[in-house]
């Protein structure tokens, strides 16, 4: 199994154990992006995660920290601190990665594990593409 994951990790312990589940059962994780209020830092979350599995050639995206809709209710709580500095990025780059894979990866699956931003947005600029995950 080939997989994508987008994940809002950090608020809760969902999105870790799904992470660490896959790489324990050995599944081809050929990206994985965050989503949700302040993306870049729960990317490190992931990067700190990879980096204790010793799976760092991950291919890692910080994608968008707002949602689409109007007025969101924010749920959660923000649980997370990092040691890593916090890296400015273009979430457009997330959505272009995870447009790319699927274009490369015949049998690719995308994991959602949070508010569907990242994948909203790559079904808006390739709505083709995106059929194929």
């Amino acid at each position: 199994m080939r997989l994508w994951i987008d994940t809002d990790i950090g608020d809760d312990i969902d999105d870790i154990l799904a992470i660490s589940w896959a790489l324990k059962k050995g599944v081809e994780i050929v990206g994985i992006s965050t989503v949700y209020r302040e993306a870049e830092k729960r990317l490190n979350i992931v990067k700190e995660l990879l980096e204790v599995a010793n799976k760092k050639e991950i291919n890692l995206y910080a994608g968008y920290s707002s949602v689409i809709t109007n007025n969101p209710i924010p749920l959660g709580k923000l649980n997370y601190k990092s040691a890593l500095d916090v890296e400015e990025s273009n979430p457009e780059t997330a959505v272009d990665a995870l447009i790319a894979a699927v274009e490369k990866y015949e049998d690719l699956t995308v994991l959602i594990i949070g508010p569907q931003t990242n994948i909203a947005k790559a079904c808006l600029k390739a709505p083709e593409t995106m059929k194929k995950a």
